[in-house]
């Protein structure tokens, strides 16, 4: 008996060998029928059901591939190529999720898997995790530091968490790489603009539109003269520019950057059109589709959940919490009511620093609820006080943890400002958490803070913000 299932291993191993050199050879039908006769004898057979897979895909059925790739792994196939060709196959299905699961199975057997760290900083890029898909394109770059994608996708990601310094570095990494990424220079020259560094921005703005680029370069041009309030000859360049045959994207910035101009010189009746039409197009190109009640749900559940003899309660979990080096202050509120402008003023004491918009409550509270297996605040029900004590205090340490990593507090402060906005969506996991933590609930008067918000193109989706 065990010399029929070596020999049958060996023949399945010889037919599994002779399908490759067909496949490769072009013959798909040969290889097709050698993979058959493999599953044949043995229908779970992992590898013939995966090669028969990516013959499925090839031949344009990519349904049947996924399936086939599927019972593969299932079968017990362990590969990281087939994990990567399986992440490829769902994220074409949009099944993100899983396609990043099968993505991190790969790169746990192959640390360098190059393509497979890409592909998972892109789509975690895609799911705005962008502090995850920093760390997945920095994988790529410690195999291969000249892969000039990854440094400018890196260089992406760090602009939507506002490291501006950081972005303008990986944009030119971009471009000492591909002299010929316009994309890149137009990125550095948009950089440099927000770091102060207009005759830098205006040195790659120049190159890039001398190299056949759309009319980026021209509006960020405009937009140097508009910085320097030169709003006369800024006007005029921006209506030297066509952008009626230009991708969607640029005509929004377009719109935008005239608008912006027009409110500078007073031409109010000018602007506001220009505003609104820059947010219809951002909107269709974007693809925004705003639900305020989707938006607003998690605070309904906390308002319905907690009554104050509740919160108090809950608050309690906490009496005693552990004393941390840092002691966090969050400024919240709606974007444009003036947070920027607490944290300043509060960052200008000896003892607090300014931290900026950190991004770690929403992803603790994420945690907090896949520990507790449910939607905050109902999870708290199933939770026995001692075990969410004990999950409470992890989180704190990690909230902590990344500050320091960032070096706030290095200089011996012992206060930290986060000034998220939108933390103000959170107020009761932040309670739980921080219960000594200081709250400032900034209020500015609504049609102020509306107009405001609606006048800026924000590096997040921010729905709520293309229609009045």
């Amino acid at each position: 008996m065990k010399t029929s299932r070596k020999a049958s291993k060996r023949r399945s191993a010889a037919r599994i060998e002779r399908g490759l050199k067909l496949q490769q050879a072009g013959d798909i039908d040969g290889a097709a029928q050698c993979y058959a006769e493999v599953l044949a004898t043995d229908a779970r057979h992992p590898k013939a059901l995966y090669l028969t897979g990516l013959l499925s895909v090839a031949r344009g059925d990519a349904t049947a591939g996924l399936a086939l790739v599927e019972r593969a792994l299932k079968a017990g196939l362990k590969d990281a190529g087939a994990d990567y060709q399986y992440a490829l196959l769902l994220q074409a299905k949009g099944r993100n999720g899983e396609a990043i699961r099968s993505l991190r199975r790969a790169l746990a057997s192959q640390p360098n898997f190059e393509a497979a760290a890409f592909l998972l900083g892109n789509l975690l890029f895609e799911m705005e995790e962008y502090a995850k898909a920093s760390a997945a394109y920095r994988r790529v770059l410690t195999a291969a530091p000249n892969h000039e994608q990854a440094h400018y996708n890196l260089a992406h990601s760090q602009v939507r968490q506002g490291e501006f310094q950081s972005a303008a570095e990986h944009f030119r990494a971009a471009i000492d790489r591909a002299p010929q990424n316009v994309d890149a220079r137009v990125g550095l020259a948009t950089m440099l603009l927000r770091l102060g560094d207009h005759d830098g921005a205006a040195t790659e703005a120049q190159a890039a539109l001398g190299r056949g680029a759309d009319a980026r370069p021209a509006i960020l041009i405009a937009r140097l003269r508009r910085t320097k309030k030169d709003y006369e000859s800024a006007q005029t360049a921006i209506d030297e520019i066509d952008v009626s045959d230009e991708p969607l994207n640029v005509q929004a910035d377009w719109w935008m950057e005239r608008a912006q101009i027009c409110d500078r010189l007073g031409q109010y009746a000018e602007a506001f059109p220009a505003f609104t039409k820059a947010k219809e197009i951002y909107r269709i190109e974007r693809q925004i589709d705003y639900n305020p009640q989707e938006w607003l749900a998690p605070m309904a559940r906390a308002e319905n959940y907690f009554c104050r003899e509740g919160m108090q309660s809950q608050i309690n979990v906490l009496t005693n919490p552990e004393p941390m080096s840092l002691t966090p202050v969050f400024v919240v509120g709606f974007f444009r009511s003036g947070t920027t402008l607490m944290e300043s003023m509060l960052d200008a004491h000896p003892n607090i620093v300014g931290a900026g918009e950190q991004p770690l409550i929403p992803s603790l509270q994420t945690e907090f609820e896949e520990s507790a297996d449910g939607e905050f605040p109902q999870c708290l029900d199933a939770i026995p006080h001692h075990k969410l004590a004990r999950l409470l205090l992890r989180l704190r340490r990690r909230y902590i943890d990344a500050l320091q990593a960032q070096q706030f507090g290095q200089h011996g402060e012992a206060w930290v400002v986060d000034k998220a906005p939108f933390n103000v969506l959170h107020l009761p996991f932040l309670r739980l958490l921080f219960p000594e933590a200081p709250i400032v609930h900034m209020v500015r008067h609504p049609l102020d803070t509306v107009l405001s918000a609606f006048f800026q193109v924000f590096l997040d989706r921010n729905a709520w913000s293309y229609d009045l």
